[in-house]
């Protein structure tokens, strides 16, 4: 009971505090299932619905509230223009596919749902793309440490059979140059994203005011700038 709490809480703070981890909470709990003493399904439903739960939680907030919402610490903590400008391109090209992207990626997962609300998009075009991206995700992270667990003695014994310096210095480099590449890419993308402007829906070559530190758009003009980018509205 006390991991599934851990999991349910780290998920819900994963919304607004994307460095939570959340993630290695749930491949850690389901490496344990090899020995009886957890259910993988139970596992993935607990992080699946808080997940989802608090990504509700948020879009609801910053939808209700708006400005004041950001403006707060906490909302001030959630989103960023740069990550505002990325996911508004993204929803342009793809629509909610777009959005179920963006929220399959670990760093920017967070934004989907305070940019949905900030916009007023309807819950219809927020949900689905959010309650499908968190399920497949926490479905591969719970796959992958059942996985994990399930294969251990064969990974054990194979351990074992290695020199043993040799073997912990070798997974020490390995570990360091996987962590390095992984910070690498994921502060790349990051100033790549920080550096991009909200921009007008219907004139995207045109950057929107900012006003008291947030862009100045509608889901309205965003949603009809998706239906005209697609075909489905020639406009005036």
């Amino acid at each position: 009971m006390l991991i599934l709490t851990v999991i349910a809480v780290s998920v819900i703070i994963e919304n607004f505090f994307p460095p939570s981890p959340s993630d290695v909470f749930v491949v850690l709990a389901a490496f344990l299932t090899h020995r009886g003493t957890m259910d993988p399904l139970t596992i993935f439903l607990v992080a699946w619905g808080f997940g989802v739960g608090g990504a509700v939680l948020v879009y609801w907030a910053s939808r209700r509230f708006g400005r004041g919402f950001f403006h707060s610490r906490l909302g001030r903590r959630v989103i960023s223009p740069g990550a505002f400008a990325a996911i508004e391109r993204e929803y342009l090209r793809f629509g909610m596919l777009g959005m179920f992207i963006f929220r399959l990626l670990p760093a920017f997962r967070s934004v989907v749902a305070p940019f949905a609300g900030f916009v007023n998009l309807p819950p219809g075009r927020t949900l689905l793309p959010i309650v499908l991206a968190t399920g497949t995700w926490y479905t591969a992270l719970t796959l992958l440490g059942t996985k994990l667990g399930s294969e251990w003695g064969t990974i054990n014994a194979t351990l074992r059979r290695l020199n043993t310096g040799l073997g912990i210095a070798a997974g020490i480099v390995l570990l360091a140059l996987v962590l390095w590449f992984a910070r690498r890419r994921k502060a790349v993308r990051r100033a790549r994203i920080e550096q991009l402007e909200p921009f007008d829906p219907m004139h995207p070559e045109r950057t929107v005011p900012i006003v008291e530190g947030l862009p100045d758009i509608s889901g309205a003009d965003l949603e009809t700038a998706r239906r005209r980018r697609a075909g489905r509205d020639p406009g005036p």
